[in-house]
């Protein structure tokens, strides 16, 4: 979960410099389409991109540039997944955790809630949400 650091490069040479020569690092990431059903929500209702913005800093694709910068083995490993959406206030809560919703204006927070719900009222009480996340195993530190 590089992407929660200020500088993923940064993080990446430190721990390649800790590590030892037979050490690896095991970096957990997303995929640029991970939970892209929530985003399409946010996107709609707050007029955001239908993305993440962690993918930017350090996702599936730019992870591996940084890895390779400081270690001479990167692989990647796939994980998809499904999460099976039962209660639309969980859906409401988790968008609301993060800005811009979690300062929405109430006519916001009204058209989020519809929004929510019309995806429920589609799955027949389920919402599904897409989860494309995946592991980086880096080997033979660069230092």
């Amino acid at each position: 979960m590089l992407y929660h650091v200020p500088d993923p490069a940064r993080a990446v040479a430190e721990f390649a410099r800790l590590l030892r020569p037979d050490g690896s690092l095991i970096a957990a990431t997303s995929r640029p389409r991970h939970l892209r059903e929530l985003w399409e929500i946010r996107s709609q209702v707050f007029g955001l991109p239908a993305a993440s913005e962690t993918t930017q800093a350090f996702g599936s694709v730019t992870g591996d540039a940084i890895l390779r910068r400081s270690f001479a083995r990167v692989e990647w490993r796939d994980y998809d997944d499904e999460l099976r959406c039962t209660d639309p206030d969980d859906v409401v809560a988790f968008i609301t955790s993060m800005p811009p919703a979690e300062d929405a204006s109430s006519e916001e927070r009204r058209d989020l809630r519809r929004a929510v719900e019309s995806r429920f009222n589609a799955g027949g009480g389920v919402f599904p949400v897409s989860k494309q996340t995946g592991v980086f195993l880096a080997r033979v530190p660069l230092t």
